[in-house]
Parts: C-alpha cells; structure tokens; sequence
C-alpha cells in the first residue's frame, strides 16, 4: 500500500529514530517535513518507476497532503479522547482479503475491522486504538453474543449494522459508534427506523467501567476514613498524655 511505502521510505531517511534536519524543511506553520529530493532518494529498487515514485512523493510533500495530514491529527486528538493512526492505507476489504490470505482463514468483515484498529497490529496486544472506540466494540460484542451466542464471530462473522446502531448509542451524531463507513445512508436509515434490537438490553462497558471505579473510590474513602480515625485517636492519647505532664 503506497502509505506504508511512505513510512518505508521515512523509515530508511532515519537516523536513531530522527529524520536529518538536513532531509526536512519547515513549512510557515513550524513543522518540519521530509523534504520532495529525500522521499525520492529513498525509493526502494523494486517499487514501480522511477517516474510513479517521483509523483507520488510530489505528491505527499504538496501543501494540500500535508494540510490534511495536519486536519486528521487534530481530530485525532480532539475532545481529548486520543485516537492512535493504525489502519494505514488498507480497508477492510482488502485487509479481509490480506488475512485470508494470510492465515487461511476468513476473518469476516468484523474479524478484518477489528485488526485495523487495534493499535499493535501482528502482536499479542489486543489494545484497540481508543477508549471510546474500545467501548462501543465491548458493547457490541455483547449484544452479539446476546443475540447469536458466544461464538457469533464464527458464525456470523459480519458486522450487523442494526446490532451496531441499538448497542453502541445509536447515531447522536449522524454516526454510528463503530464501522460507520461501511454502511450507505440508506442503510442507516433503516437502522433508525427499527427501533427494537432482537436482542436484551446489556449495560455498556462505559457504564461497567464507571462502577468499577466507584467501587474503588468507594473503597479508597473506607480506608482513608479508617486512617483518619487512627490518627485521631493518636493525637487524643497524645493531647491527654502531654496534658497529665
């Protein structure tokens, strides 16, 4: 994919992990970017020409490239809610079709989406690429598994877009909580116009979250309340101590 032949080249540009300052230039703004004669330099021998190289670093070093760059950053960032960049440049369809390959075995779409966000890809770390999205995914997950039994990734191993819409908060904001880009406005449409899920309502991974941690902070204010109670008996015995001198 030509994102990851981008990072490739970035990569063999690096020097202990930093691009040269020599190989960067600073636009108005302050950032710095690898420069259009560095990306050419690092073509690898074996990718396309020479000619389909040198546009396609023109290509990434273009104001409009690099401002969009900039715009998904943000939103990446925004509402404090960190989303980490690990998809790349492969959908889901063709990252179904990269791990079928792979492994011999059809992930499904679902199988496909859920390795495009998770944040380690090829690891053993499940960490999906940010908390919000990590909740929604736990919500479906359950309403899955309510709906199709605990082996629903086996044997439904598509995403269900109605499951989707009921169990991960509905569309507050023209979105639905996870894979919104797989489905056409149509689609969702009659999603919005079924208002039942087949399945029984769960209590979402937010919400158990939260109760954990107020049973924790619960149990912290028991402890420290324990603590105070200690230490004011120490300052009564030595209030009476120093009072009998």
């Amino acid at each position: 994919m030509l994102h990851e032949e981008k990072a490739a080249a970035i990569k063999i540009l690096k020097k202990k992990g930093q691009l040269p300052t020599e190989l960067t230039k600073e636009d108005e703004d302050g950032n710095r970017w690898p420069t259009k004669e560095a990306l050419i330099s690092a073509k690898r021998v074996d990718f396309g020409t020479d000619v389909g190289w040198r546009l396609l670093c023109e290509h990434w070093t273009s104001t409009g490239f690099r401002g969009l760059s900039l715009t998904n950053k943000r939103n990446r960032l925004a509402n404090g809610n960190t989303v980490f960049h690990c998809s790349g440049a492969r959908n889901v369809v063709a990252t179904r079709q990269f791990l079928k390959l792979k492994t011999g075995k059809d992930p499904g779409i679902s199988g496909a989406w859920l390795h495009t966000h998770k944040l380690h890809r090829g690891t053993d770390e499940e960490q999906i690429c940010s908390q919000r999205t990590a909740d929604h995914w736990e919500d479906f997950d359950k309403a899955m598994k309510n709906a199709h039994g605990e082996n629903w990734e086996e044997e439904h191993p598509d995403l269900d877009g109605q499951i989707i819409y009921e169990a991960s908060g509905r569309m507050p904001h023209g979105r639905l909580g996870i894979a919104n880009e797989l489905f056409s406005k149509a689609e969702k449409a009659k999603f919005k116009s079924k208002r039942a899920m087949a399945s029984q309502p769960v209590q979402s991974a937010k919400e158990e979250r939260l109760e954990r941690e107020n049973k924790h902070l619960k149990q912290e204010i028991k402890r420290l309340r324990g603590i105070e109670l200690v230490v004011q008996v120490i300052l009564s015995s030595l209030v009476n101590w120093s009072l009998s001198e």
